[in-house]
């Protein structure tokens, strides 16, 4: 599946996957985008996050489904931003 930059609508893979296709392909699916990405934003905007731990790793068992997954939890710390650093 070739992917545009320029394409506001362009699905990853693992979300077409997900969304299916033919027929049955989710009316919906560019509304959860776009809900996805503005939850993403508004994640950015208003919050900082530090990962509290220096090394990842990452488990292989799903490898080829389009996604891989930390092996344990990763500790991390959220401070909501004060409206002054905005």
């Amino acid at each position: 599946m070739e992917v545009s930059y320029h394409d506001p609508f362009a699905l990853t893979e693992a979300m077409a996957n997900v969304m299916t296709g033919g027929h049955a392909i989710c009316p919906g699916r560019f509304l959860a985008k776009s809900a996805i990405l503005l939850a993403c934003a508004l994640m950015v905007e208003n919050f900082d996050m530090e990962i509290l731990t220096g090394d990842i790793e990452m488990s292989y068992a799903k490898f080829g489904l389009g996604t891989l997954r930390p092996k344990n939890p990763i500790p991390f710390k959220l401070r909501r931003r004060s409206k002054q650093e905005h």
